[in-house]
């Protein structure tokens, strides 16, 4: 015997319908075998690796770190040498870099490279050393904004496309572009690879995307103050556009 799921009433246990109040009595039987049917995949999904997969993925997990250990100062020091290199080039006579268009500009970007690599590898401080290469980008996407802005400038001119034709990027772009990079993903790395480690994980595309996440979203402290990586990374990259805004080469531009 059962009870009905309406009324309440005892009957059969193969009746389809309550003889009292007539509701259907198959559905719910029918419903709970869908949803056991439904859990078992999911609970396979989840089960953990083999002990033999865990120790595999640590030991590549570790191999990759210390692959990864000396990275950052290689990205640091491509940051720190693209200023004194060529930006943009002025008829191959003229090269611009980073020291002639501001020395407070210059002396900021140096700063922020050295400190990335420095939050990296000293203080294993992730989220502050990708917020640092992400404000790196930001400048960079402003820099190559401006150049677009040169280019359209110069066309207006008497010379037009023959002189804009003279200016081209140079590698120093280039190189504080990588370097950047560098500091960005080595972070993202080196986060994913810390968090792995304890339990075995494997590294891979959709893990590095959610790590890269993480490190956006997290907080990062200043002073008392703990305010989101992005918003850093944002207040920084802006004050190093500020920066270029000031510079003789900006009001060249204009």
């Amino acid at each position: 015997m059962k009870s009905c799921e309406k009324c309440g009433a005892s009957i059969d246990e193969n009746v389809k319908f309550c003889p009292l109040c007539g509701a259907p009595q198959e559905d719910r039987i029918a419903a709970e075998a869908a949803a056991a049917q439904e859990v078992h995949p999911a609970a396979e999904l989840q089960q953990p690796g083999t002990p033999s997969d865990v120790q595999e993925n640590r030991k590549k997990l570790e191999s990759l770190r210390e692959q990864l250990a000396s990275t950052p100062y290689v990205g640091a020091a491509m940051v720190v040498l693209s200023v004194f290199m060529p930006w943009i080039s002025l008829g191959r006579m003229f090269d611009v870099t980073i020291m002639d268009i501001s020395k407070g500009l210059m002396l900021a970007i140096i700063f922020i490279g050295a400190a990335s690599a420095y939050a990296i590898l000293k203080k294993k401080n992730y989220v502050l050393s990708a917020a640092m290469g992400h404000a790196l980008l930001i400048f960079a996407v402003v820099a190559f904004i401006r150049y677009q802005s040169l280019l359209s400038e110069v066309k207006k001119t008497i010379f037009g496309a023959m002189a804009s034709s003279a200016i081209s990027l140079e590698w120093g772009g280039l190189l504080f572009l990588g370097g950047a990079l560098n500091l960005c993903v080595v972070s993202v790395f080196l986060y994913a690879i810390e968090q792995l480690l304890p339990q075995g994980g494997a590294l891979a595309g959709d893990v590095l995307f959610r790590t890269w996440k993480e490190l956006v979203r997290a907080k990062v402290k200043l002073a008392s103050i703990e305010v989101p990586a992005w918003i850093y990374s944002l207040v920084i990259g802006i004050l190093l556009v500020l920066l270029f805004s000031q510079s003789g080469m900006n009001r060249m531009i204009h």
